[in-house]
């Protein structure tokens, strides 16, 4: 259901549609299942679950620093500044929605379990459960959680309206600090046919001709969503003897033979991986790589596969990075 807006129905009027009404939402999807838990995805005016106010975490991740001090200066210089893990706290209030105790016993142990640590390797996946933003826009973003505390609450029962209820501070973590939004990608680079030279098909026409069997994408066009630097990814269908991904805004990169099949994978983000056919292969990862985040905005990136054939392509991509949820 919406947040941070307060929905006024009058008794024997229809409500007032403002232009301007605050139309965010947040939601939590399950990692280990991929699917939405029942929170915060009530029609307008539910009570079932319901975000109060207070909620925290939302903007800016918190920051620390490494400073050094020298023999002989004043104060001390800076080092380094990078984001801290940020925690994210929901005042949240569950009524029974048809006033019936077992009902709320139920809506209890179904949030309970939406927390459980039991059923993804949360190491790898770095939490449990995804909280997700929706804009005003529409558009969505994403920061990976796990439960902290909360859950012990206090519930009740209300004699006017006869049902019963609990209310929670929840308190989630996030040791990536950065909400996760649109994906971005370059066009998948290949040649549209094998090299004719030698060919004996009748539609390769006459004169035969050397081909370099090069693909070439070169300073190929892109706009890098976000607010935050984006980590690029490779992946690389062979075959292909060498490939070289190259961009200015700091990326430079060159990845050894791609049999025919085989599929290579480069990530230069938190999970620093390269691999063939889902199989470590640093190997394959020429000396000196440069990969730093690309900065939002307009940049160009130029793909060079030397060895291809038709079945050979290759595409640079990512996630746009955001330091709020809206």
């Amino acid at each position: 259901m919406p947040i941070l807006a307060r929905v006024n129905f009058l008794r024997g009027r229809a409500p007032v549609i403002r232009p301007d009404v605050d139309r965010r939402r947040l939601d939590l999807v399950d990692v280990a299942t991929g699917a939405p838990l029942p929170i915060f995805n009530g029609s307008v005016g539910s009570t079932t679950y319901v975000a109060l106010s207070g909620l925290t975490g939302l903007r800016m991740a918190p920051r620390t620093f490494t400073e050094r001090e020298y023999p002989g200066m004043d104060g001390a210089r800076i080092e380094q500044i990078r984001r801290a893990p940020r925690d994210v706290v929901i005042p949240l209030f569950v009524e029974a929605k048809d006033q019936r105790i077992l009902t709320h016993l139920d809506q209890l142990d179904e949030l309970g379990q939406a927390m459980s640590y039991d059923f993804n390797d949360y190491a790898t996946d770095e939490g449990t459960l995804d909280l997700v933003a929706t804009g005003q826009d529409g558009s969505t973003r994403r920061l990976r959680c796990y439960y902290v505390d909360g859950l012990e609450g206090a519930e009740g029962f209300s004699a006017s309206n006869a049902t019963y209820w609990s209310m929670f501070d929840v308190k989630l973590r996030a040791v990536d600090p950065l909400w996760r939004g649109e994906p971005w990608t370059t066009p998948s680079i290949g040649l549209p046919t094998d090299d004719p030279f030698l060919s004996d098909d009748p539609a390769d026409e006459w004169p035969r001709r050397l081909s370099p069997a090069i693909a070439l994408g070169a300073d190929m066009p892109l706009s890098i969503p976000g607010r935050v630097p984006s980590p690029a990814s490779v992946e690389l269908i062979g075959p292909a003897s060498t490939t070289r991904v190259a961009s200015p805004g700091g990326l430079d990169v060159t990845i050894g033979p791609i049999a025919d099949g085989d599929v290579f994978l480069l990530e230069t983000g938190r999970r620093k991986r390269a691999l063939l056919n889902g199989v470590d292969a640093w190997e394959k990862v020429g000396t000196s790589p440069k990969w730093r985040p690309l900065p939002p905005g307009e940049t160009t990136i130029t793909v060079q596969m030397s060895g291809a054939t038709a079945a050979s392509h290759a595409r640079v991509f990512g996630e746009s990075l955001h330091e709020s949820a809206w």
